[in-house]
């Protein structure tokens, strides 16, 4: 194994604690939003070989999994994220029409799947709830032409409908958290499809698969987060970013999510997550005493998140390069995370 060195990234709506005491540092007021471990351009990590520290990619060549350490202040934007082949699509085309990075869907040309698992209380949107239930939350925000149009048309009619309207809605008995979206965001024509969201509470450990096309918004609270090697985000609102209303819609996968939330299976001293997308593996291995990761022919992210053991302590990272294995000894937590390549 080689230690990693990640990348933080000081978006505003990071936390300003969370991710500094993961990695032993003192605080400076900066919202720290995301640690980055991966090859992605946009950071890439080093990686400790022999006495120095080396660009990750020189080592393994450009990984297809991304893995993220997040933490969440304030809320992120409703958006969704596309399919391959939606991906290498969009890529071309805001290529050739030369358009800005600020005002672009697609950074790239990879699909764009993620896990992720909750390392403190974590609250989000996730995917559409059954019609009656939405219906039914329509209603008791005083939204009653909403619910009758959603009853009578479906989600994807809706959709349509809702961000063709110029005026937002006016709700009465809103929940916290959608009250303080329309206090943040009070114009925002999402206001009319967050009620139609999954609204879920992760406990510590539990997760939330988010495979292309699943609308969500990350409403609060920090979790590591799982993903193909993409920074490809299209966005529907709750955000001063460039927001996409039509490409949302064409690529917005509308049936019904019946069970946002996953506790993974426990094996041994191995909590095994699924995975919404079979470019990338995620298990959590629990060590007492001491722990042992088989060979694989693949290259794996490590992130301990919790204690210590002789070779990675709480918030540092490593990477087992194909076919290597490793054993620690220690008490700790450790995620691992698989690639395709």
């Amino acid at each position: 194994m080689h230690l990693l060195r990640g990348v933080i990234q000081h978006y505003a709506w990071g936390t300003t604690s969370f991710i500094p005491e993961l990695l032993g540092i003192a605080p400076d007021g900066q919202p720290c939003a995301e640690l980055w471990f991966g090859t992605h351009p946009l950071a890439p990590s080093e990686v400790f070989v022999d006495t120095e520290w080396l660009p990750l990619a020189e080592v393994t060549g450009d990984l297809n999994v991304l893995v993220k350490v997040l933490s969440a202040q304030q809320p992120l934007s409703l958006q969704t994220h596309p399919s391959a082949q939606q991906a290498k699509k969009g890529f071309l085309q805001e290529t050739k029409m030369q358009i800005d990075s600020a005002k672009r869907c697609y950074q790239d040309s990879n699909e764009k799947s993620e896990l992720l698992i909750a390392l403190t209380r974590f609250e989000a949107l996730c995917g559409f709830g059954p019609v009656e239930d939405s219906v039914r939350m329509l209603q008791s925000l005083g939204c009653r032409i909403e619910a009758d149009i959603l009853q009578a048309d479906g989600i994807a009619a809706y959709l349509a409908w809702a961000y063709s309207c110029t005026e937002p809605p006016i709700l009465t008995d809103a929940p916290s958290w959608l009250d303080k979206l329309a206090q943040m965001y009070p114009s925002d024509a999402s206001l009319r499809v967050a009620p139609l969201l999954n609204h879920v509470v992760l406990e510590v450990g539990q997760a939330i698969a988010l495979p292309s096309g699943n609308l969500h918004a990350y409403l609060s609270g920090s979790g590591l987060e799982v993903m193909t090697s993409s920074d490809n985000v299209v966005r529907a609102g709750f955000t001063g970013k460039h927001i996409a209303v039509q490409e949302v819609l064409d690529i917005v996968n509308t049936q019904v999510l019946i069970k946002p939330v996953q506790t993974p299976v426990k094996i041994g001293t191995t909590w095994n997550y699924q995975s919404p997308t079979d470019s990338f593996d995620v298990h959590l291995q629990e060590i007492d005493g001491v722990g042992h990761i088989a060979p694989q022919p693949l290259n794996r992210i490590l992130v301990c998140t919790e204690g210590s053991t002789d070779l990675l302590a709480r918030g540092s990272a490593g990477i087992i390069l194909r076919n290597e294995s490793l054993t620690l000894h220690g008490n700790a937590r450790v995620f691992v995370c698989a690639g395709s390549r």
